[in-house]
């Protein structure tokens, strides 16, 4: 399914999107803090409210508002703590563990921006793939990037994936993060 959206983020805070997919009616709006994973379904009626472990648990691997904010950014400074080992046989392969994950990071060998991660956790994995970039001031952010959260074998949860395109990013402007429960909504279990 394809859909319009638009994303505001504060940096290791807070996670908010909304998607409007037809006629710029919203449908669908999240929000993700340190804490908790809220949405509101306007399609359904419906709405959820659960701790952060209910994502990495999606996810098949440990997920917070950090790691989010680092994967859609493209910025990988949270990694930076963790021994990395450079792969002798392939040029921009660097891998290492935390605690039971273990990272894969590709980057490309010019400007080390990732190219890929995957984080592999005991109960699945989630990978990244950035296709383009775009400058924002003197950085890079990603333009367009994929994610694949990937459980182990399981019958009832199927692996999800996400494209992401942005058609523009604005850095450095004062946000506002609405979200409220509509009257007459139905909690989601």
């Amino acid at each position: 399914m394809e859909s319009a959206f638009q994303m505001r983020m504060h940096r290791d805070s807070i996670l908010w999107i909304s998607l409007k997919p037809m006629l710029g009616v919203e449908a669908f709006r999240a929000r993700i803090t340190r804490d908790s994973l809220q949405f509101v379904n306007r399609l359904n009626r419906e709405f959820g409210s659960y701790p952060m472990s209910t994502l990495s648990d999606m996810a098949g691997t440990p997920v917070d508002i950090r790691m989010l904010h680092e994967l859609l950014l493209g910025v990988v400074g949270g990694l930076r703590s963790m021994a990395f080992q450079f792969s002798p046989d392939v040029p921009g392969l660097m891998s290492g563990n935390a605690g039971t994950v273990a990272y894969d990071l590709r980057a490309d060998t010019v400007n080390l921006r990732p190219q890929s991660i995957t984080l592999v956790g005991s109960e699945g994995r989630l990978e990244v793939n950035y296709q383009d970039w775009m400058p924002i001031g003197d950085r890079r952010a990603p333009e367009r990037l994929m994610l694949r959260a990937i459980p182990k074998a399981s019958k009832t949860q199927k692996a999800t994936e996400l494209e992401l395109s942005f058609s523009k990013i604005v850095a450095e402007q004062a946000q506002e993060y609405p979200f409220s429960i509509p009257s007459g909504y139905r909690r989601m279990p």
